[in-house]
């Protein structure tokens, strides 16, 4: 059984389904591809997706008020108004 709590991998996801299938990892993982391309593909053209008793998945767009990667400049005062610390 898979844990929720951690990192899942596609090859844990895979190995459990072959266990409890003992169908070729080789179909398991076509399969396992095809899923979550069609996945992605009806995110990216309709931006929400409902697998019937699994899930509702959608995109949302957020705000760039939060930067993941932005530069942090030092600026200190002088007479002439403020210029950048090197």
């Amino acid at each position: 059984m898979i844990s929720s709590t951690k990192k899942v991998y596609k090859s844990e996801i895979c190995n459990t389904i072959f266990q409890k299938t003992k169908i070729k990892k080789k179909y398991i993982n076509v399969i396992y591809d095809e899923i979550f391309k069609e996945i992605k593909n009806q995110l990216l053209k309709e931006k929400k997706l409902t697998i019937k008793n699994f899930a509702s998945l959608k995109i949302k767009k957020y705000n760039n008020s939060f930067f993941k990667n932005c530069l942090s400049l030092r600026i200190k005062k002088s007479c002439n108004g403020w210029k950048n610390e090197k």
